[in-house]
């Protein structure tokens, strides 16, 4: 329970830290590495145990006696064991959302499995007939070719061949596993969502240079809100933030001295570190 607390307070850092700092910068590749940086951050820091060491004069038998006494009188008269009931409701959750994340990947790999495929230059092309957002998972690249005309489609595969290229789904991926064990704290879906829309930004980046023509690709992105259907656990050319890539596309390119930001959350982490991580070790001290 102590290690979930603590994990818990990493990731509300981090990401408050991101939502004050760092989400309207435009520097996409370095803000990826920095979730990446802290979901290890959040499994890590938690094992981290600073001793201090102190002397204490040693205590009489009878003194100890009077508290071990204390301490059972305590405990009986508590008959509610609350840490029991948080741990029970805890794994209720984590089973919930365990269950929830693997029937999406097997409705995922049915997706996919149910249709033809076809293999060019390291990509996987899936065509469905469904109306299903166009979404890539690693290299497998699904959509519907009723849905857009041929231009739109190229706009399409080059946003999706980003994702692929740039391995975004690891990034999902790893963010969902993170909210598998965390699922109780909001901030985690918060830090969960911030990671894909930074993927969003990436392939939109990528997709912009590769494109010629700017505003098709913008029309094709409103035009994919026509579409309800998406997958979770995997990287969607639609979500619902639709108007904030748009805003991201028009926006200019944030100044890599702007990039110092990242060392003010080194003091943080550190104060954190000192402040939960220490364990007080008494040494007994020798009378004179």
């Amino acid at each position: 329970m102590e290690y979930l607390l603590k994990s818990s307070g990493i990731i509300a850092l981090l990401y408050l830290f991101y939502y004050l700092f760092l989400r309207n910068e435009t520097y996409f590749r370095s803000i990826r590495g920095y979730f990446l940086t802290g979901l290890l951050l959040v499994v890590t820091i938690p094992l981290i145990e600073i001793p201090i060491f102190i002397e204490q004069a040693a205590n009489n038998a009878s003194d100890f006696a009077y508290a071990e006494i204390s301490t059972l009188n305590k405990n009986e008269s508590s008959s509610i064991d609350w840490i029991q009931i948080i741990g029970s409701f805890y794994i209720i959750g984590f089973l919930f959302f365990l269950f929830k994340f693997l029937i999406e990947l097997i409705s995922l790999g049915i997706l996919i499995t149910g249709h033809k495929r076809q293999k060019t230059a390291g990509f996987i092309f899936v065509e469905t007939s469904k109306n299903h957002s166009p979404f890539s998972f690693f290299n497998i690249i699904v959509y519907n070719p009723k849905q857009f005309n041929k231009k739109e489609i190229t706009q399409i595969l080059t946003h999706e061949k980003a994702h692929a290229l740039q391995w975004h789904s690891v990034d999902t991926l790893l963010a969902h596993l993170m909210v598998l064990i965390l699922w109780f704290n909001p901030f985690v879906w918060l830090y969960k969502k911030a990671v894909q829309q930074n993927l969003e930004y990436l392939a939109d980046s990528f997709a912009i240079i590769h494109s010629n023509n700017k505003k098709l690709y913008q029309l094709t992105m409103l035009k994919t809100c026509s579409t309800n259907y998406y997958t979770a656990i995997a990287n969607n050319f639609y979500n619902s933030l639709i108007k904030k890539r748009i805003v991201m596309l028009h926006k200019n390119h944030s100044k890599n001295s702007n990039q110092w930001k990242y060392v003010l959350v080194l003091p943080l982490l550190i104060a954190f570190i000192a402040t939960f991580n220490t364990k007080v070790i008494a040494q007994e001290k020798k009378l004179t």
